[in-house]
């Protein structure tokens, strides 16, 4: 049998508030750790942090998250290396640079602990402004 639309919300919220996970809003004071991205603006690396880091931007990575993800954040890379070995390199976004320790994004973000997945919604662990544009790999 189908159910209606208001039956399968409270469904969802009901196995939400039964297993403890957090589905609410970000509010503006979570957001305000956060950098500022916009499209005209968007946040770009502060060139001492990409000194402190190991480039890899010229390598050919591959996302492995699912078509339609909006959360790129996974990906591996496949490479011969000069003693002739294959390297396969593993990529995670680093949001960690991004949340602040005991931060309000911080606390929230542990709360959460994932993001949620669903047939038809997803609840994110981040703000989208982090997990699909400024951490994502795309």
């Amino acid at each position: 049998s189908t159910q209606s639309t208001g039956e399968l919300e409270t469904d969802i919220n009901t196995i939400f508030v039964e297993n403890g996970l957090e589905f609410g809003s970000f509010t503006p004071e979570m957001l305000k750790s956060i950098p500022d991205h916009r499209p005209d603006n968007p946040w770009k690396p502060d060139i001492n942090e990409i000194k402190n880091r190991k480039d890899l931007r010229n390598l050919m990575v591959f996302s492995i998250d699912p078509q339609g993800s909006q959360d790129i954040d996974d990906a591996l890379s496949v490479r011969m290396t000069p003693n002739n070995t294959i390297e396969i390199g593993v990529h995670i976004a680093d949001v960690s640079y991004f949340l602040a320790e005991d931060s309000l994004l911080d606390f929230e973000a542990q709360a959460r602990s994932t993001s949620v997945y669903l047939s038809d919604r997803r609840i994110d662990m981040l703000p989208p402004v982090l997990s699909e544009q400024v951490c994502s790999l795309r």
